[in-house]
Formats: C-alpha cells, sequence, structure tokens
C-alpha cells in the first residue's frame, strides 16, 4: 500500500511542477515581449549552470599488510558536479566520480555515477498551503548529518567505522524520489524528510555489479545491510541558532524494507560555538546507529564522536571516536578507533591534512595508520551547492 501511495505521488508531483512552472516561465516571456519587444526564449532568464571539479589526493602508511593501498600515494576520487535551474525554482544536480584503488599490485580506476536529482524547492498549489518541497533521482541518502555529504568535504582523510560495517566502502545511495517539509519559525529551522527507494544493494563494489548479493564472501562477517525490496525512509530534524555563530542541530532517522525485515536506527547531536582565546569555532558532532535484524531477532550499535576546531582563518584540527559492531549474528564483539587530524586551509579551493589513526580490530593485532591528504578543487560552484 506505501509503494503505492509513493508512486502516486510521484506522478502527481512531476505532472504538477514541469507544467505550472513552465507556464510561470512562458508568462515571464510574454510580459518581456510586450514591454520590450525582446523574446526571451525558454532559457535566456535562468542563470548559467555552475560546475565543480574536486580532486582528493591521498597517501596511506599502516602497518596493516594486508590493506592493498598501503604505503602508496593515489588519486582516491575526482568528482565533476554541476548545478543548474532547469525552471524556475526547479534545480538538477549530476555529480559523476572516478576512483582509483589498488588491488593485487594493480590499479583499478572506476568510473560511476554519485548522484543525478531534480529538485524542486516548492510544489504549485501545494506549498502556498504546506512549505513542501520534493527530489527525484539518484542521492546520497539523508541519513544523519554525514552521509549525505561527499567525502572531501569532510574534516578529515579516513571513514568512520559504523559507516563500513552498515554501508561498506561508499556512501548509502539509492535511486527514488523524496518529500520534504520545513518550517522556520523565528530563530529555529524544522525539516523533516520522508522517502521512497529502490533499496539498491549496499556496499556494491562498482565493477562488480553483477555478483550474487547473497553469495558468501571471505569477509561474509563484515558485510553491510542487506535491504529486502524497497526501502522507506524518515529523517526529522531541527535546527537552533543564536548569537555569535552558536547552533545546535538534533536529528533522527530511520529506514525500514519492505516487511520491515530490517530496521535502522540514527540519532544525531551537533553543537557549534565560537571559543575565547582568539580561537574561531568548535563543533562537536556525534551519530549513533542502531541495526535491528528480524531474522534472528538481534541489534547492532555503532557510531562516532568528532570534535573539530577551527583555530584560525587557516588552521583547523580535531579529533574523533569511533565504535561499532558487525552484522553478524554469531559474533558481539566490537572494534573501536581513535584519530586526531590537522588540516591547513591554503585558501577556499586548497586544503592539506595529515591524519593519525589508531584502530583496536575484533580479532586481530593493533593498526597504526597515517594519512596524507591533497585536496583542490576549481569551478563556479558555490561553497552553498558544493555538495
Amino acid at each position: 500500500m506505501m509503494r503505492k501511495l509513493a508512486i502516486l505521488w510521484m506522478g502527481y508531483v512531476l505532472l504538477a511542477i514541469v507544467p505550472a512552472q513552465a507556464e510561470e516561465t512562458e508568462k515571464a516571456g510574454e510580459e518581456r515581449l510586450e514591454h520590450t519587444g525582446e523574446h526571451p526564449g525558454w532559457l535566456e532568464n535562468l542563470p548559467v549552470p555552475e560546475w565543480k571539479v574536486v580532486t582528493n589526493i591521498q597517501a596511506l602508511f599502516s602497518n596493516n599488510e594486508e590493506d592493498p593501498n598501503r604505503n602508496k600515494i593515489r588519486i582516491k576520487e575526482v568528482g565533476f558536479g554541476v548545478r543548474g535551474d532547469l525552471l524556475p525554482g526547479v534545480e538538477a544536480f549530476v555529480h559523476p566520480c572516478m576512483e582509483m584503488e589498488y588491488e593485487d599490485g594493480d590499479v583499478e580506476v572506476n568510473v560511476h555515477l554519485d548522484e543525478a536529482y531534480l529538485a524542486a524547492h516548492s510544489i504549485p498549489h501545494v506549498s502556498k498551503v504546506v512549505p513542501l518541497g520534493m527530489l527525484a533521482g539518484r542521492k546520497f541518502m539523508d541519513f544523519g548529518r554525514l552521509n549525505p555529504v561527499h567525502t572531501p568535504e569532510w574534516p578529515f582523510a579516513d571513514r568512520p567505522l559504523v559507516f563500513t560495517s552498515l554501508f561498506g566502502q561508499d556512501h548509502w545511495v539509492d535511486n527514488g524520489v523524496q518529500g520534504h517539509l520545513t518550517v522556520t519559525p523565528l530563530h529555529t529551522s524544522w525539516r523533516t524528510t520522508f522517502g521512497f527507494w529502490n533499496g539498491e544493494r549496499l556496499g556494491l563494489g562498482h565493477h562488480d555489479e553483477e555478483e550474487d548479493p547473497h553469495a558468501e564472501t571471505e569477509h561474509s562477517e563484515a558485510e553491510p545491510i542487506h535491504w529486502d525490496g524497497h526501502v522507506f525512509h524518515l529523517r526529522t530534524a531541527l535546527d537552533l541558532s543564536w548569537e555569535r555563530r552558536t547552533k545546535a542541530t538534533v536529528g533522527y532517522s530511520l529506514a525500514w524494507d519492505e516487511g520491515a525485515h530490517t530496521m535502522l536506527h540514527g540519532g544525531d547531536l551537533t553543537f557549534a560555538f565560537p571559543l575565547p582565546w582568539g580561537l574561531r569555532l568548535l563543533q562537536w558532532q556525534n551519530e549513533f546507529f542502531a541495526a535491528h535484524m528480524n531474522e534472528g531477532d538481534y541489534t547492532r550499535y555503532g557510531g562516532f564522536s568528532l570534535a573539530a576546531l577551527e583555530i584560525s582563518r587557516h588552521w583547523a584540527a580535531g579529533a574523533r571516536y569511533d565504535h561499532t559492531q558487525f552484522l553478524d549474528p554469531s559474533d558481539s564483539d566490537r572494534e573501536w578507533a581513535a584519530s586526531g587530524f590537522v588540516t591547513l586551509h591554503v585558501n577556499r579551493r586548497l586544503y592539506l591534512r595529515s591524519q593519525y589513526r589508531y584502530r583496536e580490530p575484533r580479532h586481530e593485532t593493533a593498526e597504526h595508520n597515517a594519512y596524507l591528504q591533497l585536496v583542490f578543487a576549481l569551478g563556479s560552484m558555490s561553497e552553498e551547492h558544493a555538495h
């Protein structure tokens, strides 16, 4: 029933937005023709699309001899983003990405589509009464605060352990449709997002798309979530702001598949406030996850706590603590990691970062990792639309 309602809703929105916004654009063109004698054309009043290319170069030094990227420099990813308005209030965003990995001494380069979606900030006739918007296409899921953000925008070089245990080696991304309701009373913003998604297999390598999703692997205990059918998604978040850049955000996310075979809960809490002693801003971000599997009736937990400090205009530093369990019904042990990092922002287009991480795996010896990261960006896209 919910699947049919989601499909009907998507059809209504698409049929409502395009004709209404096209009529608005055409009406504006007719008014200009009447007053100036100039015909603007279909797209003349729309701004030129913005674009941005971001390159993420990393070097990893580790005592883990099984890591194929150990003691190597690689172009971890090159992302190309394009954003532009299609109609008044309707924009499109496309972000293909190239990734490089070492495997058995060989370099593998994979090109895939991170995101491609159409977003309407308002819906004709409906948004006059309810502040509702919608999105359709392929997108990083709005689950928590970190997953929707592209990795070059993260304040650290590695990947939180809980992301790997739940989502695999990539972001949680899927194809579908979502709506969002935003209310902004006084100094607050309350946003609720609800979506219907295909339930794409998580952690699937971009070069292994034809593999059996239920096949056993050498590291089956570390397999991420496998959704059973379509996925329903809900997120609600409250943003509070005060004077002098003081902000707080509290959010809750929920996702479940058809039949509720798997349910994923997420909670996040973030504080940002200026500091004395000439320091600029401290941000404390926390995310916690709980995955309940009906088959076997068990729950696995994980999360991270991050403190990031803006020391000056060019320097930043931070620390993060991770812990996670894996989706293995026979093993409830956990692993944890602690890391510290320092970042030099040369300017808005270039930064350098060094990071150290100590990781304590469940059944292996302790791991020491050192990261060096160089990220640079070219293009016209503003920071507001960078991800």
